[in-house]
């Protein structure tokens, strides 16, 4: 299986932040550089618009997965909530409550539980993946909530070959010779 991260690529809705909260990028995946940072004993909120989905070469899409890197800051203990909305355009699909921690003043990493169906039965799809926002509620904290990372992870499982040959691309190959795809694994590279 393969993995593609989407990035937020605009912002929807922010309230409650003290700085940041004006460039989407600044929440890519690994992004280490920049934080948000929510206003003390308030709400903080972020809608995003996440990047679209390439699904050339896809097979199936396997699961969806929220993650957000963060901690509660200028407190000496407790945790907020921080709910965790996937939504599709304006539709809400799944939310799930996690618990952010001060964890020491140092960033975390919060995943939401993996979905495997866009709805709990139908298989995700491009269409309803590249209209993905992801949504994240900091619950009111007797401290200040610093995020540092939002994005959504796609598992998906390629189409085509399972390998390469002579240094093309698996996804690449229709044929080799007329040897069936489950025998492509026989020819040697050399």
């Amino acid at each position: 299986m393969a993995t593609v991260v989407l990035n937020p690529s605009s912002i929807v809705v922010v309230a409650g932040w003290e700085s940041g909260g004006s460039t989407a990028s600044e929440l890519d995946k690994d992004e280490t550089s920049n934080q948000w940072v929510g206003n003390f004993g308030v709400t903080a909120k972020m809608t995003l618009e996440l990047d679209n989905f390439d699904n050339t070469g896809v097979a199936s899409i396997d699961q969806v997965q929220t993650t957000f890197v963060a901690y509660l800051g200028n407190a000496r203990s407790g945790t907020i909530t921080a709910t965790t909305n996937i939504l599709n355009g304006g539709t809400g699909l799944y939310s799930e409550n996690i618990s952010v921690t001060v964890n020491g003043a140092a960033f975390a990493t919060y995943n939401e539980t993996a979905r495997t169906t866009s709805d709990g039965s139908t298989a995700w799809s491009d269409t309803v993946i590249d209209a993905l926002r992801l949504e994240v509620l900091f619950a009111t904290p007797a401290g200040k909530t610093y995020v540092q990372q939002a994005y959504v992870t796609v598992t998906f499982t390629e189409s085509g070959y399972s390998h390469d040959v002579c240094g093309l691309a698996a996804a690449s190959i229709n044929k080799v010779n007329s040897l069936a795809t489950a025998n492509i694994g026989k020819i040697n590279n050399t």
